[in-house]
């Protein structure tokens, strides 16, 4: 029997128990099964596709669409075609799990154990490392991780660290971070990473965050600033730059997540022109999108580009591209996104069933992309 591409090979005729159990198909010239030869017996079909389904497993292959597609297209038809439920049935009666246990998305604790095999396993923990391996359902529920994929990247390096298993807990927590504090007369986050304690810095926001540990130890969460300290422009001016000296990108959300919140407030307040005037007036780079950008029209504009691009416009493709966009739809949008697919006529995009069934056919007739099966579709 001939070789398939892409490393796969499928079982070899076998004689005896076997055989009398699961019938052997005819191959073409080429090696390639003729399935069809069965169809009126879908019980024999089931089974030696379930036979092929172990043989492309044991050849080190995950049985995924993908993969499927990539090194054993005759399989993947057949399973569309004949097999009863598809890729999702044959998984489980194989005994392959194919979707996480309900709730196990959410739970911080399964998320962080999930992450840190993955890290140790691959030696590292990205969006494109997770999707290339197909552990889109690990990257998903990252996102349901308080601080997401950043924060796990420093909590799974605790793992990587000499420490021994089980180290951290509350009181090792309190103790190493009272000797930082004593060593360094201050325990903030950027010192800690300036030190290269991100291992106590990712122990911390385990163990209920900075701001709730400098309480127990009885440190200053804040220092008290004069009386209208915030109302003179120089006093702001001079507070960005330290920000910024240190790396920080002056937005809103950045002043937020740096725990500055009194600054944004003082230059929404108190700074003539706002954040926009404040970047200009020190020289850093402008906004992307000026005030005002965001017109209807140019709302329409921009999901054009996407829906052309994407060959779709719903949430998910928004989220995944232009996350920005998504946002001021449903903020700025009369009818959100609903209305602008109205009004670019891609309310009658076919269901995605239908669509795999039209790429499966053209498939056949020469190979292609997905996006270019879209672009000639369009």
């Amino acid at each position: 029997m001939k070789e398939t591409t892409g490393g796969y090979q499928p079982p070899e005729e076998k004689h005896g128990q076997n055989s009398e159990q699961i019938p052997v198909l005819p191959h073409d010239d080429r090696g390639r099964i003729l399935w069809s030869i069965f169809k009126d017996d879908p019980e024999a079909l089931k089974l030696v596709i379930e036979n092929e389904a172990r043989a492309f497993l044991s050849a080190g292959n995950r049985l995924t669409y993908r993969n499927l597609q990539q090194t054993a297209y005759g399989l993947k038809m057949a399973i569309h075609k004949y097999y009863p439920g598809g890729i999702p049935a044959l998984k489980e009666n194989l005994g392959i799990r194919t979707r996480r246990p309900y709730g196990s998305g959410k739970d911080p604790e399964i998320i962080e154990r999930e992450a840190i095999e993955f890290f140790q396993r691959e030696g590292g923990l990205s969006g494109p490392l997770l999707k290339s391996r197909e552990r889109a359902d690990l990257l998903r529920a990252i996102k349901n991780y308080p601080g997401g994929i950043r924060r796990l990247q420093t909590l799974v390096k605790i793992e990587q660290t000499s420490k021994p298993a089980g180290f951290w807990n509350p009181e090792k927590v309190e103790e190493e971070a009272r000797a930082f504090f004593q060593n360094e007369g201050t325990l903030t986050r950027r010192m800690l990473r300036r030190k290269n304690r991100q291992d106590l810095d990712a122990a911390i926001e385990r163990y209920g965050g900075m701001i709730s540990l400098k309480k127990r130890l009885g440190i200053g969460t804040r220092r008290e600033k004069p009386q209208n300290y915030w109302q003179d422009a120089e006093t702001i001016r001079h507070e960005v730059q330290r920000f910024t000296e240190g790396g920080g990108i002056l937005t809103q959300r950045n002043l937020s997540r740096a725990g500055l919140s009194s600054l944004d407030w003082a230059i929404r307040n108190y700074y003539p022109g706002g954040i926009q005037q404040l970047r200009l007036d020190l020289g850093l780079e402008a906004s992307k999108y000026p005030p005002n950008y965001w017109t209807i029209e140019r709302i329409e504009e921009e999901a054009k580009k996407v829906f052309e691009q994407e060959g779709g416009l719903t949430a998910q493709l928004l989220k995944e591209h232009n996350k920005r966009l998504y946002r001021v739809i449903a903020e700025k949008y009369p009818g959100g996104l609903a209305a602008i697919n109205e009004k670019l006529g891609a309310n009658e995009v076919d269901s995605v069933e239908e669509l795999l069934n039209q790429y499966e056919g053209a498939l056949q007739k020469r190979p292609m992309s997905f996006r270019e099966f879209l672009q000639e579709k369009k």
